[in-house]
């Protein structure tokens, strides 16, 4: 639920254009892997790249997908956190 309104699976799926982005998946994640490794043998503790890590997505994230998919998604994993699914 985000502002009062239940979002629907449809809702909270990626969109078809989205979805054809995956393409570069493992090689983004390979690249950003490699940059949590450096910045952590350099010295940069795990919570400050974690951080770093979320205020670099989120904005993307919101610009993307809008404010009520991007709260639903963070709710979601809200609840998977807490219930001990990561």
């Amino acid at each position: 639920m985000v502002n009062g309104h239940v979002m629907s699976q449809a809702q909270l799926r990626k969109s078809p254009e989205v979805e054809s982005k995956a393409d570069g998946f493992s090689e983004a994640r390979s690249h950003i892997r490699s940059a949590i490794r450096r910045a952590e043998s350099a010295g940069v503790s795990s919570e400050t790249v974690a951080l770093a890590l979320i205020s670099e997505a989120l904005p993307r994230i919101v610009r993307n997908h809008g404010r009520a998919w991007t709260a639903a998604v963070l709710t979601k994993l809200a609840g998977r956190i807490d219930a001990g699914l990561f």
